[in-house]
């Protein structure tokens, strides 16, 4: 429960950075969470918390986050290849650790779930948990160029 809602409180952030800045797609350059934290920061509280599933085992709550700096402490991976509301079943932003191709892909012991799962922010700011993995069905195209895994 916790993670779904700091993934609702993440889409929340990224859905009034759209509204104030009106932009096609997040800004160029985000490398990693930290990068998207910089832009979304001021509206979820400028809190890293939300970056951090209490789910997650295997590392403790970044304190900072800095674009580029491979955080430690961030629970979940970025889809960059996609804008915000540009279909309603395209993934955004799920629990880090997945192997992900286009057509396939899987939960892994790595995962804050493990292979049950993983908690998932859709573009259209739905959040929810699946057990299975496509990334085709998903909406990812070209994903291993557009995944930021932390």
């Amino acid at each position: 429960a916790n993670c779904q809602n700091n993934l609702r409180q993440i889409g929340l952030g990224i859905a009034q950075y759209y509204d104030d800045q009106n932009p096609t797609a997040m800004p160029a350059g985000l490398t990693d969470m930290g990068g998207l934290y910089a832009a979304i920061g001021t509206y979820i509280g400028n809190s890293t918390k939300l970056l951090h599933s209490t789910s997650d085992r295997a590392a403790a709550p970044a304190t900072t986050l800095t674009n580029g700096a491979g955080n430690t402490g961030v629970s979940y991976a970025y889809y960059t290849n996609t804008t915000w509301q540009s279909s309603p079943m395209t993934a955004l932003i799920w629990d880090k650790g997945a192997t992900i191709t286009e057509t396939n892909g899987a939960w892994t012991t790595t995962c804050p779930h493990g292979t049950d799962g993983g908690n998932m922010l859709w573009t259209d700011g739905h959040v929810d948990f699946n057990t299975s993995w496509n990334g085709t069905t998903m909406g990812l195209t070209n994903s291993s160029a557009g995944v930021i895994n932390n």
